[in-house]
């Protein structure tokens, strides 16, 4: 059979793109982690169902397909379809996969071209969805071939997928749900920033079986939930005398755990780069949990799902018995029972088995009122335990679901505090670097508290944070939510300088130069040296026999701050006994501060020195056991 190219010459040089020559990855490029695409604009869904062209045999026994997403097809004529079909496709891909989608039954190759050249534009670069329902014409070819009928609807035509792909100049996916999906692999696993999702094997057809639908592979993507209830009634048919559903008030619950245990799954099963990938376009991480559910539903037909970028085996991972479990406590139990069960269920199955697949399933439960807090509670002790579950957590959903909340609590900002701390923060999660300031309008101090803790963390990681607004709460705050208000307050102060125009705050400070918490009175150090001040010397110099080393450390930097602003000699005096003291930190501090002194630096420049206590911070709150730390002593590492 002639391919499309031979058939009509014309057609590629008027429908391809030139700016587009190439898009096949270099081998220095497939090493490297791709740079995705982080949003699908649209969706072009091709329903090649009419099987009329081949004359039916009693050699030949073909299924027709009934289904589209679970909704009936009512005839298979490409001149007389049913638009509610087509509706209910548009709906789904609207409510789900956020986009909006055109839809072609049975189209010619001229139709498809011409919707690629209308819909496959860069400007805007976004991402273009192909979903290719190949159920009623030939499949595949092994030379990549896509089949569509003729301009006059006579015969079946072969489009080379690689032609396809050049019609385009936005970067593609693919849903290929028709036999021998996967033999198109090949001619796609070197195109770069390209998704595919292929419903079986080179060598394997679509189900055979009148028990599942020929649009099962779709179903599992667009729809997953009802999928997945449906496959679970389908294996338990013979358990009740009638069959039994989750209820209505059930059901949300469940369709909501249903999402996070599939993102547990892909999650835990995943390199991290491939995780990151889907993930990063938002439709493409909805196909991708849907995809998780058709490995498994696929596999009990026989049938081997795939896709590229290429991902392992998901069928039979261990979570699956937690969604089997959680479908029959929702058919049994009342919704508070069934939440807490399964909760439970899932601390004890993580307390013995360490998963980082746990990360998204509590993050669920983050916005289940009834276990909030609980969960927000064992997921900072989980976290809090090592540097390996910090980065597992800031990987996961995690830091978006915290952030997305009105009113987090102070267990979650806490979690966002400790997820500041892990070194590719700023690569994993963008909402871990720009915490939200919402806290300072909450009347609980513990809240304000902890937000003020987080966006220290965020300020001392990031040279262009600013958040000057949340000075006045600094200093509204003054000792009740010590330390973390003087840390803040004073690294908003040696980053604004003199822009922010503030004046008379140091003395609202004083008091925590008596603390008992030896946290408290470096903080308190730290902000009145800042201040600039006239009170700030003389209460400095009282602190230079303290005897903790964390407040003598702070005390020899804030001494090296005040000398750049005025002649004392009395300062350089104590600055030399901060050099001969006993511990080795408070020397090093005390050389530094010299250092910086002697350098005869502009005050701009405060923005560039290294501020001991701020690094102290964010080391105590990234090592483990910070939770403990917290209302303690956070510098007790330093001690």
């Amino acid at each position: 059979m002639m391919c499309l190219q031979s058939d009509h010459p014309p057609v590629r040089r008027v429908t391809r793109q030139p700016a587009n020559t190439n898009r096949t990855a270099s081998s220095q490029q497939t090493k490297a982690t791709p740079q995705v695409t982080q949003k699908t604009k649209f969706a072009l869904c091709f329903l090649c169902l009419f099987d009329g062209l081949r004359t039916p045999s009693i050699r030949r026994l073909v299924r027709k397909p009934r289904t589209i997403c679970q909704k009936p097809l009512l005839t298979f004529d490409p001149s007389f379809y049913a638009p509610s079909s087509q509706q209910a496709l548009q709906n789904i891909y609207t409510r789900h996969m956020g986009c909006q989608c055109a839809i072609k039954v049975d189209p010619s190759v001229q139709t498809v071209l011409q919707c690629l050249k209308q819909h496959g534009t860069s400007i805007p670069p976004h991402r273009l969805l192909i979903h290719y329902y190949g159920h009623g014409c030939y499949a595949p070819s092994a030379d990549g071939c896509l089949f569509f009928f003729s301009d006059d609807r006579a015969r079946y035509k072969p489009l080379k997928i690689i032609n396809l792909i050049h019609s385009c100049s936005c970067p593609l996916a693919f849903i290929f749900d028709c036999p021998a999906a996967a033999v198109l692999s090949a001619h796609l696993k070197m195109q770069k920033d390209t998704f595919a999702f292929f419903a079986c094997a080179a060598d394997e057809t679509l189900p055979l079986s009148t028990d599942a639908p020929m649009d099962m592979f779709s179903s599992c993507l667009l729809e997953p939930y009802d999928t997945a209830i449906w496959w679970h009634m389908q294996r338990h048919s013979t358990v009740y005398d009638q069959p039994r559903m989750p209820s209505d008030e059930n059901k949300e619950f469940l369709y909501g755990f249903l999402y996070a245990l599939l993102d547990a799954i892909a999650f835990e099963s995943q390199p991290s780069n491939i995780y990151e990938q889907f993930t990063a376009d938002p439709t493409m991480a909805s196909l991708f949990r849907g995809f998780v559910l058709a490995q498994r539903v696929m596999v009990s037909f026989n049938i081997h799902s795939s896709a590229l970028p290429e991902l392992n085996l998901m069928a039979y991972h261990s979570l699956w018995n937690a969604w089997d479990l959680a479908i029959d406590f929702c058919i049994t139990l009342p919704t508070e029972q069934a939440t807490k069960m399964l909760y439970n269920l899932c601390i004890e199955t993580f307390e013995s088995f360490s998963s980082p697949g746990i990360f998204p399933i509590l993050s669920y439960f983050l916005k289940t009122p009834s276990l909030a807090e609980i969960a927000a509670q064992n997921l900072l002790e989980f976290i809090d335990r090592s540097a390996e579950s910090t980065m597992s957590a800031a990987r996961s959903n995690l830091p978006n679901v915290i952030n997305s909340m009105d009113k987090p609590s102070e267990t979650c900002l806490l979690i966002l505090a400790k997820l500041a701390t892990c070194e590719r923060a700023s690569q994993v999660q963008s909402g871990i670097q720009q915490p939200q300031t919402s806290f300072a309008m909450s009347k609980k101090v513990e809240i304000v508290k902890a937000g003020m803790l987080n966006v220290c963390l965020a300020v001392a990681k990031s040279s262009t944070a600013s958040y000057s607004k949340l000075t006045q709460v600094c200093i509204d705050h003054p000792i009740d939510c010590a330390p973390y208000s003087a840390l803040l307050l004073g690294m908003l102060v040696e980053k604004g300088g003199r822009m922010l125009a503030l004046h008379g705050f140091a003395e609202k400070f004083i008091p925590l130069l008596d603390s008992g918490k030896e946290d408290c009175r470096a903080a308190a150090v730290y902000v009145i040296g800042a201040s600039n001040d006239t009170i700030a010397p003389d209460a400095i110099k009282k602190m230079v026999n303290d005897n903790s080393p964390i407040v003598r450390k702070q005390v020899a930097h804030s001494i090296g701050s005040i000398m750049k602003m005025t002649k004392d000699k009395s300062l350089t005096d104590l600055l030399g006994t901060l050099e001969n003291d006993p511990s080795e930190a408070v020397k090093k501090a005390a050389r530094a501060a010299r250092q910086n002194v002697n350098a005869a630096r502009p005050p701009s420049s405060a923005t560039e020195t290294v501020i001991p206590i701020i690094q102290d911070l964010v080391e105590s709150v990234k090592e483990p056991g910070f939770a403990k730390r917290y209302n303690t002593n956070v510098f007790e590492l330093q001690s």
